[in-house]
């Protein structure tokens, strides 16, 4: 068997496109992820790297041989295309919100949901032939959301990366989505999952909570750091040395046909397949007078200001998101380009000649390429119509115009709707507005770096790689962007869906000082490494066999107790942290009956005096009655989950926002007054409802009215709010418990944060009391249990 690692990229299209009938060739960097992924591969994981897909895209006819290439492809066989799949239209459509009247009257998609999974299924099929259990599994795009949970129930253990590379919508329109619930456990079968803008990680979030009751916790900093590899914790699999090798091709463009500029230039280019609303802007005459031009003017003045402060946060967040048997690390994928690809193509003498003869006929003048690509949903009438609006309002500039349309998902379908609407504006424009259709791979970066602007990006779209790499190729450039759109650049230039504000986002633009900005974009290589990074260590076996092993197998306490309490007589330094109620204790009805008996404040006692031994306990009570309770012991405690901490006889308070408790408190009281036996607890720092059944309708109010705010929680019989960054887990992260043995127990959800923050660390002992779904590695099956275990260490 070979044993060698490797990354298997699974996507609707194999990255190639057709020549003549009869070579297939590499589709261009911008026109997938896939093809991106492709150039940006570092040289020394050529070899090792698979393609899965559909053997030619749409509009593309089939190839007898492949360019040479040190890549793997492997063709699937289906019955049907992407572009074929009913279900996969429906789920894109709910994406893009643009769903209309499907969403009120859904058509019956139960047989068209089959195809989708018999579509997944062939792609299963086809993995299997080259799969083995040392690989990473990427899977990218919205036609697959069903693979990960095939390849879980046959290889429980394999290690999956999921890209979404649509926006992720809000609750409410992600379940009007048959099978959504389906769907969504798929997803979260990954290891990982990388979504593209913090706004579609937030919508994801609260409708995985929404759908399937998922709960999340926000890794800090200082775990970011362990899961990109630290020295004593070992969460990823290390990467391999690069070997030193010579120099080799970033696999320039493979005989590329001879073109010169004339034969590039076109305005007859039509489609049928793209959703215009408005037909009319395309189909009537432009009537260049219709609007009130002083109440445009009004209209800039007000919005302008507005429009000009327009940005977008980037902030490195992830999550874990956990429900079940699964774990998913949930993240913002980086920016990312081919540098390497791109420094290459700068070099070569195709792409200078080309350069010098742009720059030869530009002159003095400046020009703005507007990007077009071949998705359904990567066109936009707004930006030429904004074109339109520049040249009215600007007909002496010296400024041209360069419609520029680019492959889309490897789609190669030679027509768009839009034509009318550009043919209008040349032949009212000849000299100053061009069409490009497909430019070669040298072309289209000479037409980058030297572009004053480039517009790119639908109102829908959730990533554009054209506007990558024009980041990184033109650092000096002005990008524009639909501000309703995921794409958030430090730099760009955010403009709204109305035609007259871009054109005077244009205009500004020109008049802006030309700046070189820093270097924001990871290299794809690097992008891709971090594709590798999961919540977990490589299994202990070295067969397939550990495709039976399966997840997050927690040994019963009782069977390791020897080897516990030996550790503990070993280390000179202990750590101890201990949840209480369910914990230490036993649940019961009213909370407030949950006093420490004689025989918990004995243990207590006994591992306080030993001197070796630091001993917490974390919990979710307030700090009145942990005060109460346990102030008399020498004990340093965490209460309302880490929000208050009681050392050398002190109280500190950990700063939070709370400005949601006054709302969390409406919403619990309006649902305790009808649900019986129900109740509500306020606490300094979060609220709670007490309840045995029907709190999961409380807990959806909550996290749609709070889940920007706050962090729903839902445990045993109870749904709690709590601040945001704030959690048992960040507890144990302000401790050293990294230098000795380490015990950590707990009962419920919350208590996972505790567990996940001590996933795979050294000498550490994570123990879950009850018998629920845990990623601790032992097990007690009630409170007392766990006490007789205490009690052995100090015996």
């Amino acid at each position: 068997m070979n044993t060698e690692r490797k990354t298997i990229i699974l996507s609707g299209n194999l990255p190639i496109h057709c020549k003549d009938r009869q070579i297939g060739f590499y589709a261009p960097s911008y026109s997938s992820v896939g093809a991106s992924m492709l150039y940006g591969s570092a040289e020394e994981n050529r070899a090792k790297t698979t393609f899965i897909g559909i053997s030619h895209p749409d509009g593309m006819p089939s190839y007898k041989t492949i360019q040479p290439t040190e890549f793997k492809f492997l063709p699937v066989e289906t019955e049907k295309n992407p572009k074929d799949l009913v279900f996969s239209q429906h789920l894109s459509q709910a994406c893009h919100h643009s769903l209309g009247r499907s969403a009120l009257f859904p058509k019956d998609l139960e047989e068209p949901y089959n195809d989708y999974v018999q579509f997944n299924q062939d792609f299963f099929s086809a993995l299997k032939t080259v799969y083995s259990y040392q690989d990473t599994i990427i899977i990218l795009g919205k036609h697959l959301l069903m693979l990960p949970e095939l390849i879980r129930k046959e290889f429980p253990l394999a290690k999956i990366t999921l890209v979404f590379i649509c926006p992720f919508p809000a609750y409410e329109l992600f379940s009007c989505i048959p099978y959504s619930k389906d769907i969504m456990l798929s997803m979260l079968m990954c290891d990982r999952l990388e979504l593209q803008s913090e706004n579609y990680l937030e919508n994801f979030i609260s409708t995985a909570f929404l759908l399937v009751n998922a709960q999340t916790k926000e890794l800090s900093e200082k775990s970011l750091e362990v899961i990109k590899g630290s020295s004593s914790l070992v969460f990823i699999e290390k990467e391999d040395a690069p070997k030193k090798s010579e120099k080799k091709s970033q696999m320039l463009p493979y005989e590329e046909e001879k073109k010169d500029m004339l034969t590039m230039l076109t305005t007859s280019y039509k489609t049928s397949f793209l959703d215009i609303e408005d037909e009319s802007l395309l189909n009537e005459p432009i009537n260049i007078e219709e609007h009130d031009e002083q109440a445009v003017k009004e209209y800039l003045e007000d919005t302008m200001p507005i429009v000009e402060k327009l940005s977008k946060k980037e902030e490195n967040k992830m999550y874990v998101v956990y429900v079940g048997n699964s774990r998913a690390l949930v993240t913002v994928a980086s920016k990312h380009a081919p540098k390497k690809y791109i420094e290459e193509v700068q070099s070569s003498k195709q792409y200078n000649d080309i350069l010098e003869k742009i720059k030869e006929t530009k002159k003095d003048r400046k020009f703005v390429m507007v990007i077009e690509t071949t998705r359904k949903v990567g066109s936009s009438a707004q930006n030429l119509l904004s074109v339109l609006k520049y040249l009215q309002k600007n007909p002496n500039s010296k400024v041209d115009f360069i419609r520029c349309v680019v492959y889309g998902e490897s789609v190669a379908f030679h027509n768009t709707e839009l034509s009318g609407l550009a043919e209008q504006i040349s032949s009212l424009y000849p000299t100053r507005f061009t069409t490009i259709i497909f430019p070669t791979t040298y072309l289209y970066f000479a037409l980058l770096e030297l572009a004053d602007i480039c517009i790119a990006g639908a109102p829908t779209d959730s990533i554009s790689l054209v506007a990558y790499e024009y980041a990184c190729i033109n650092r000096k450039g002005k990008l524009i962007v639909p501000y309703s759109s995921g794409i958030a650049f430090k730099h760009a230039i955010y403009t709204l869906n109305c035609p007259d504000i871009t054109a005077e986002v244009i205009k500004n633009a020109l008049k802006m000082k030309d700046q070189k900005e820093e270097d924001f974009l990871e290299g794809t290589d690097e992008w891709m490494r971090s594709l590798h990074h999961i919540l977990r260590v490589d299994p202990p076996c070295g067969t397939e066999q550990i495709g039976k092993i399966p997840q997050h197998l927690a040994k019963n306490v009782l069977e390791e107790k020897e080897s516990i309490k030996s550790a503990y007589k070993e280390s000179k330094k202990r750590t101890i942290f201990l949840d209480y109620d369910g914990t230490l204790t036993e649940i019961v009805p009213n909370p407030k009956d949950a006093k420490p008996t004689e025989e918990i404040l004995g243990i207590l006692q006994k591992l306080t005096e030993d001197k070796q031994n630091n001993v917490f306990i974390v919990t979710g009570r307030g700090k009145e009655e942990a005060e109460e309770w346990f102030g008399h012991l020498n004990i340093q405690i965490y209460a309302e989950h880490g929000t208050y901490k009681k050392e050398n006889e002190e109280w500190i308070t950990v700063p939070c926002d709370i400005s949601w408790k006054e709302t969390a408190i409406k919403i619990i009281e309006e649902y305790v007054s009808y649900t019986p036996g129900s109740a509500i607890e306020v606490k300094n720092t979060c609220v709670v409802f007490h309840c045995k059944d029907h709190g999961r309708w409380c807990a959806n109010a909550l996290q749609r009215m709070l889940g920007t705010q706050a962090r729903v929680v839902t445990g045993k019989n109870i749904v709690e709010v709590r601040p945001k960054g704030i959690d048992k887990g960040s507890c144990i992260e302000k401790e050293s418990y990294y230098d000795g043995f380490t015990l950590c127990a707990g009962d419920d959800a919350t208590d996972e944060d505790m567990f996940m923050v001590l996933l795979n660390a050294p000498d550490t002992y994570t123990i879950c009391v009850g018998e629920r779904t845990t990623c601790a590695s032992l097990r007690a099956g009630s409170p007392k249990e766990l006490r007789a275990l205490l009690k052995s260490l100090y015996e």
